[in-house]
């Protein structure tokens, strides 16, 4: 479970670094958020299918499926290929990484559930943090495809694993009875509004402008796409993506906020800053993923932290008020990070965060599984990690989607002449 949880959670923002040089080698600058954004975007929820297919199978079919994708990924011959190879990957290592929980959770008491949960997200954080560091090492020394490639050994070595050692019952009836009830209809809904709101933030301001047919038309099919998920998850689906009768217990109604907000600040981060070190200050693959290591640190000690004084003191409640506080403190410090910050102080202020973020990244997945019945333990655990998912595509999309018309402003203010046409060899500019 740990080799299967670090090899999705790694794939998070392991090509954090590798950006450049895959935009570069596929001449798709503009577009280079989509090989982040489609992993994400792939991150479906697969407890439903859990419940109907049992733990065992499901766990080895999305393990062959992210096993798959990664080798496509690394052989890719253009940038479309990779996209889709990547959304493919992301149905894998975001079933991976709701698995690994829902497993965990049927297999330790309720009492040791924070802290193994603790222990998992611990995993899960150090993962995503040194993913640009990973992904640096592989793109400076052998290949960015490497990065990908890497993935194949250790996902036949967790497949060997599970299928030898996870016994867990696997829920009775065929299997045209449990292939019918897959929720396929909702997640063709949910997909596509998210597509046409990450187009319409990745186009809106530079290829279209905001007023544009193209730009509204794209929202409208979000908002309407978006109005039909909900009415067949309400209405229709017999094994929905997002039980709506879980909203119906107190708890459970905070954590999809909570994993939202977390989600969109901790893998924004960890996709946009070592990119910003990169691209804005001119550093290595290698050196741009130990910039922000720091924060990996501090948030491998507060997942397990968090675990250990749940289950000690409880007050989980109380510690969430004051971690959400903290961390919006932390935010505000790494707003201040500039050109010119010193290492020491950025350093100090990654700890900080760390610690901070690791909190509602812990607690959000407690509060769901100590709050939830057990029959509803399951889907609760994907539904919040599903909206930590969420919350990072959205995160990077509005980054993404910042930096691009703040690039192109700036440019056409610094250089009119070449916007107009009229360059001339007094401008210093490197094409």
């Amino acid at each position: 479970i740990v080799i299967s949880l670090s090899l999705a959670s790694l794939d998070i923002t392991i090509v954090a670094t590798s950006l450049p040089s895959i935009s570069t080698e596929f001449h798709s600058q503009d577009n280079y958020t989509w090989v982040i954004l489609a992993y994400l975007l792939g991150n479906t929820s697969m407890a439903p299918i859990a419940d109907i297919f049992g733990r065992g199978p499901v766990m080895l079919m999305v393990l062959g499926i992210f096993l798959v994708a990664s080798f496509i990924c690394g052989a890719s011959k253009s940038f479309e290929m990779i996209v889709i190879a990547r959304a493919f990957q992301g149905i894998g290592g975001g079933s991976i990484i709701s698995m690994s929980n829902i497993i965990c959770s049927d297999i330790v008491s309720i009492k040791q559930r924070g802290t193994y949960l603790g222990l998992l997200n611990s995993i899960f954080s150090l993962a995503l943090g040194i993913g640009p560091l990973v992904g640096g090492l592989f793109n400076d020394i052998l290949s960015w495809r490497w990065a990908f490639y890497i993935n194949v050994p250790f996902c036949i070595l967790a497949m060997t694993c599970i299928g030898l050692f996870v016994k867990i019952p696997i829920p009775p009836g065929t299997f045209k009875e449990k292939f019918k009830r897959i929720d396929f209809v909702g997640t063709f809904f949910l997909i596509l509004s998210v597509v046409c709101l990450l187009l319409s933030l990745n186009w809106g301001g530079t290829t279209y402008k905001w007023t544009s047919t193209v730009i509204l038309s794209l929202i409208c099919a979000f908002i309407i796409l978006l109005i039909c998920f909900l009415i067949v998850e309400y209405k229709f689906a017999r094994e929905p993506i997002i039980p709506f009768r879980l909203f119906k217990i107190n708890n459970l109604r905070i954590c999809p906020v909570l994993s939202f907000m977390s989600g969109l600040i901790f893998i924004t981060f960890n996709n946009t800053f070592s990119m910003l070190y990169q691209n804005g200050r001119g550093f290595s693959a290698i050196m741009s993923g130990l910039r922000i290591a720091p924060t990996f640190v501090t948030i491998a000690i507060g997942s397990v932290g968090c675990g250990w004084l749940v289950e000690k003191y409880g007050h989980i409640k109380e510690f969430t008020i004051i971690g959400a506080f903290a961390l919006i403190f932390g935010c505000v410090l790494l707003s201040f990070i500039g050109e010119n910050t010193k290492f020491y102080v950025e350093a100090i202020i990654y700890l900080y965060y760390g610690l901070c973020v690791s909190i509602p990244l812990q607690f959000s997945l407690v509060i769901a599984q100590t709050s939830a019945p057990s029959s509803l333990n399951a889907i609760s655990t994907a539904v919040t990690l599903f909206f930590r998912m969420i919350g990072g595509v959205f995160g990077v999309a509005i980054f993404g989607m910042v930096i691009k018309n703040k690039f192109s402003s700036n440019y056409k203010k610094a250089y009119p002449d070449v916007e107009s046409g009229n360059y001339n060899k007094n401008n210093k500019i490197i094409i």
